[in-house]
């Protein structure tokens, strides 16, 4: 029995795990889907932290501001 690739098309080996001509990832869905939650969860923590630390600025400069015109 043969692997088909989905994104070209070409025939591989059973125990392939890349496609042989376009070099797809021929695993199947649930691998790839795994791969791209922890690549989003890490997104995810990155974008948190940003937002933290902006806030943080924020609450700063609006305390400076706020004794210095006083």
């Amino acid at each position: 029995m043969t692997k088909y690739c989905s994104n070209c098309g070409k025939g591989n080996d059973d125990n392939s795990t890349f496609c042989r001509n376009c070099g797809e990832r021929l695993s199947g869905m649930h691998s790839i889907n795994s791969d791209n939650k922890s690549v989003k969860k890490g997104n995810n923590k990155v974008l948190i932290g940003v937002i933290v630390l902006l806030l943080m600025v924020i609450a700063i400069v609006g305390t400076y501001a706020f004794f210095y015109y006083q």
